[in-house]
């Protein structure tokens, strides 16, 4: 299935990028299908969950990403900050800009967009999204190596990981309810962009739940793909020209419309579009009554 190649390369490009530098049942508070869990959440999970989620709420008129043309000089104004949200935001800056454009990893994607037609649309988004980052070129070889190693400790003690990343580090270390109220917590903030980040963690966690079964893989992934969504149906900048949309054409090709309509069109059956949009309207009703 096309989707789900393309899907799961835009997630292990995410996973690649960092690491170089159920459907659950309503007793979790998280939308329901078909997949079904007995645990409840203990105290001591709570607390961890609590001490170390940080939610914040932004939407598509808010994102500085989205707005700034010049992510070098919002990273600057940020990556010292005391504030937990405004170092996040220097984070995102730093991991959309330096691997794809000046950290070392970033040569064979310029080789193989120079060998592209000038008008190729993922040639253009390589463009454009180097027009944002163009000041980060800036950086010495010891000034990118510093900074380098300090973005990579603030991203493994956690404070620049995504609600979706926090989830996953605590799926991986077997504390599943934990995992679970990270989920939750996100979608009960109607912080957007860690509601989309939530797809990573469904991803891993569905699998997990059916041993690699690759029956199910196909309709894990779109239950997974239902987070990102139904953040950009409840107001996440997910349109053509946004970042997200921009990283997507450039790693994937897929670069008509905006997300949303990039994961329709990928799909082969009607009945796997059908089930992408029942699953985030689960995830979308669950917000909205919680909002409520």
């Amino acid at each position: 299935m096309l989707f789900l190649k393309t899907h799961r390369l835009f997630i292990y490009i995410g996973i690649g990028i960092i690491a170089a530098y159920v459907l659950i049942t309503e007793d979790k508070g998280l939308p329901t299908s078909t997949v079904k869990l007995t645990k409840t959440p203990t105290s001591q999970s709570t607390s961890n969950v609590e001490t170390i989620v940080k939610v914040e709420s932004i939407t598509a008129h808010m994102d500085p990403i989205e707005q700034s043309n010049d992510l070098r000089a919002l990273f600057e104004k940020n990556r010292d900050s005391e504030d937990p949200a405004k170092l996040k935001l220097a984070y995102r800056a730093w991991r959309i800009c330096v691997p794809n454009f000046i950290g070392p990893q970033s040569a064979w994607l310029a080789r193989e967009m120079h060998e592209r037609p000038d008008n190729d649309e993922r040639r253009v988004a390589y463009r454009k999204l180097q027009d944002r980052c163009k000041n980060f070129s800036d950086f010495t070889d010891a000034q990118l190596a510093t900074q380098s190693a300090y973005q990579k400790e603030l991203w493994l003690t956690g404070k620049t990981k995504t609600p979706g990343e926090i989830a996953t580090s605590l799926l991986a270390t077997g504390d599943l309810d934990a995992a679970l109220l990270a989920a939750k917590t996100v979608l009960d903030s109607h912080d957007l962009k860690g509601v989309e980040s939530l797809r990573g963690f469904f991803s891993a966690y569905l699998r997990d739940q059916h041993n690699g079964d690759e029956e199910l893989a196909a309709i894990d992934e779109l239950r997974a793909a239902a987070y990102t969504v139904a953040a950009c149906q409840m107001g996440l900048e997910c349109g053509p020209n946004s970042i997200m949309a921009i990283e997507h054409c450039l790693y994937t090709g897929q670069c008509t419309g905006g997300i949303v309509e990039r994961y329709l069109s990928a799909l082969d059956q009607p009945s796997e579009k059908e089930t992408l949009l029942a699953e985030s309207k689960i995830i979308v009703e669950r917000m909205q009554a919680h909002r409520k």
